[in-house]
């Protein structure tokens, strides 16, 4: 068996707090002196037990028995005798708590646990962290001493539930109508008073760090792209003056050939004004299509055959 040790006093925890010793119920321990590892009873199974505990003035002492048939608790036994480690902590849930002036000691900040019930006692690394003493809820599930709230909870097992300042209660109200009136008026389709009062005054409106952050990056994009108009408008403006220039030249060789396609079927180039025929000249029963385009050419050049 290896040697006695300490594994509760009532000292002031690194959590404030501290545990009267003369108020720990060992009936459960008593039937179950269950040893544990830093407090871990889902990651360790248990690495032993502790034998011959009592109570000696202010401390609770015990002899541990590690399992040596157990491969981790042979290893932490082997710590513990080479003085690796050497320090214990409790599991307590607490009873009943006091806050007493008379049962204050310098540097307590919490009050003072009077009664509580000990699950097991751990074989831990550094009792004067969180693992000094480890808490339980009734249901016997460990509880984070780093939750403030939950911490709070466990030092006031008297009271079901906190209870909460006026203006906090208000504060919760408040907040707890304006959803129910957002609720309201989606399954109303009509605007709430805040909706309303933020249209009518679009500047009264906040936006958050995010939307002006999306915004700030818009802008940067905005400028970037003017930045490459005008960087490159040169550019711009030499291929549109060649496509225009190509453009023009396809239209004038697509005119051309019309006026080549119009020669050999004998019809006057597109950009010739065709002559309006007079009305007497129309006969409906010539068959040539080209009689009175003869007929008339004819008549226009008459007066060159006269000087000849």
């Amino acid at each position: 068996m290896a040697d006695r040790i300490i594994l509760s006093d009532e000292s002031v925890n690194s959590y404030g707090f501290r545990v009267l010793t003369a108020g720990i119920d060992l009936n459960a321990f008593d039937k179950n002196p269950v040893m544990l590892y830093d407090h871990r009873s889902y990651s360790y199974l248990p690495i032993g037990t502790w034998g011959n505990h009592r109570i000696e003035g202010s401390q609770l002492t015990a002899e541990p028995i590690f399992d040596m048939e157990d491969e981790k608790a042979a290893q932490i036994a082997g710590k513990y005798d080479r003085k690796v480690l050497n320090a214990a902590s409790i599991g307590v849930q607490i009873l009943a708590t006091s806050e007493d002036p008379d049962d204050m000691l310098p540097g307590q900040t919490g009050p003072t646990v009077t009664k509580c019930l000990l699950y097991e006692a751990s074989i831990v690394p550094m009792p004067s962290n969180s693992n000094a003493v480890r808490l339980y809820n009734r249901k016997g599930d460990a509880i984070d001493l780093s939750d403030a709230n939950a911490l709070q909870l466990a030092l006031n097992p008297n009271k079901e539930k906190m209870q909460t300042q006026p203006e906090e209660k208000n504060g919760l109200l408040s907040q707890l109508n304006a959803k129910l009136d957002t609720l309201l008026s989606k399954l109303s389709g009509k605007p709430t008073e805040d909706q309303q009062n933020n249209e009518e005054d679009p500047g009264t409106q906040e936006e958050s760090p995010e939307v002006s952050q999306l915004k700030a990056q818009l802008s940067n994009r905005e400028s970037e792209i003017a930045q490459l108009k005008t960087d490159h408008q040169a550019e711009i403006d030499t291929l549109k003056a060649e496509q225009d220039k190509e453009l023009s030249k396809v239209k004038d060789e697509v005119t051309e050939l019309k006026n080549e396609v119009a020669k050999l079927a004998g019809k006057p180039a597109e950009d010739t004004p065709t002559p309006t025929p007079s009305e007497d000249s129309r006969n409906t029963e010539v068959t040539d299509p080209f009689a009175d385009l003869n007929a008339r050419a004819l008549t226009k050049f008459s007066h060159i055959k006269t000087e000849k």
